[in-house]
């Protein structure tokens, strides 16, 4: 199934995890020297604002997916799930596209695809660039994402979500956040461009302090947790100078 937007079609399809639950990924294919895994942000989806800006704007080809219990995705949200999902999304990405890889996270996608490394610390990626990055995700979920205190969340085993869609998270989803949580160390054989508004009251510019070293290539933004066409356009010129 092809949808088109602005003249490029982005392809639908489903794929099977480890678990045999679908992953529903787009794929822009533009027929280029480089194709882009995009994962998205707690609450959003495989067809939000940020991938449809670097779809129109880079002249690679994008793939992105919906992480379980989002966008059209009902599978139990876990980041065991999401990780394993990303693997099978890198899997499909290897298998149909002979060129090299990138990885682009926004907001929790940043701290999928970390620990996503983390457990893949041989797989070459041509560029790792992160959007907004949580880097401190339990800290972003307990503070700011759930609706209700954390003993009547613990208690009840699982919280209620509504915004974009109903979102059922269990009280391990969070768990696994706290016992997974960013080791610079892990990633030193590795660059990373991070790009970060310095008044996001999200995911704190402060809590990239932990990053500061040579590997890390952080890029201070006058933007906040959501980029407007302006620091979305500042994205993607470094993005080209590093793939050209």
């Amino acid at each position: 199934m092809k949808e088109s937007m602005k003249n490029m079609f982005i392809e639908k399809h489903i794929i099977k995890n480890s678990r045999n639950e679908d992953v529903f990924i787009n794929v822009l294919d533009k027929n280029s020297d480089d194709v882009l895994i995009f994962v998205h942000g707690f609450d959003s989806s495989k067809s939000g604002s940020t991938v449809k800006f670097l779809m129109d704007n880079l002249d690679v080809s994008v793939v992105s997916f919906d992480l379980p219990m989002h966008g059209e995705s009902n599978e139990e949200l876990l980041l065991s799930n999401c990780i394993d999902d990303l693997g099978v999304v890198n899997d499909y990405v290897r298998k149909r596209f002979n060129c090299p890889i990138s990885l682009f996270g926004s907001s929790f996608g940043c701290f999928v695809i970390l620990n996503y490394l983390k457990r893949n610390s041989d797989a070459f990626y041509k560029g790792i660039f992160l959007k907004s990055s949580a880097i401190k995700m339990d800290k972003v979920f307990r503070d700011i994402l759930i609706e209700e205190s954390m003993e009547s969340y613990q208690q009840r085993g699982y919280t209620v979500k509504n915004r974009n869609k109903k979102m059922i998270i269990p009280y391990k989803f969070y768990e696994e956040l706290v016992s997974n949580q960013i080791d610079i160390n892990d990633f030193s054989n590795r660059d990373f461009y991070l790009f970060h508004g310095v008044n996001d009251d999200t995911a704190l510019f402060e809590d990239l302090s932990d990053l500061s070293t040579s590997n890390f290539h952080i890029v201070k933004l006058d933007a906040n947790h959501r980029f407007d066409n302006n620091s979305n356009s500042l994205v993607v010129d470094r993005i080209r100078k590093v793939l050209k």
